[in-house]
């Protein structure tokens, strides 16, 4: 039942809607938990990538948060999770990647209107 609300629906999470039993189990069906991503773990994980004595530009974590919040709205089947920013924290400090070419490598592969959609805004945040 875990991300979604057990109605199916989702095809990124479940597929397919739970019955009336198992969700009467969990407090009838009306027991919802909304999670969203820690931001402040994000950014101590950050932190840990590019070394805590170093200053952070978080261009690219607002960057990556605009390309998560664009994914959501539009309700794209993609996946913009914590590892794309830890990542791409790696890439930049570590082997000096340019944030835009680690935008456009998450999203390469995507359909083209998914990618318009998704990108909408986000290198501005650059």
């Amino acid at each position: 039942i875990a991300n979604t609300y057990g109605t199916g629906g989702d095809y990124l999470y479940s597929r397919n809607p739970q019955d009336a039993a198992c969700l009467n189990r969990f407090g009838g069906g009306c027991t919802v938990f909304y999670i969203d991503y820690d931001l402040s773990m994000e950014k101590a994980l950050i932190r840990q990538c590019v070394e805590a004595n170093d200053a952070v530009d978080w261009s690219l974590f607002d960057a990556i948060r605009k390309l998560r919040k664009n994914v959501g709205a539009n309700k794209l089947q993609q996946i913009v999770g914590m590892r794309l920013i830890i990542d791409g924290y790696i890439r930049w400090a570590g082997c000096g990647h340019d944030p835009k070419a680690i935008l456009e490598d998450t999203v390469n592969g995507w359909p083209e209107d998914e990618k318009a959609k998704a990108l909408e805004g986000v290198f501005e945040c650059l």
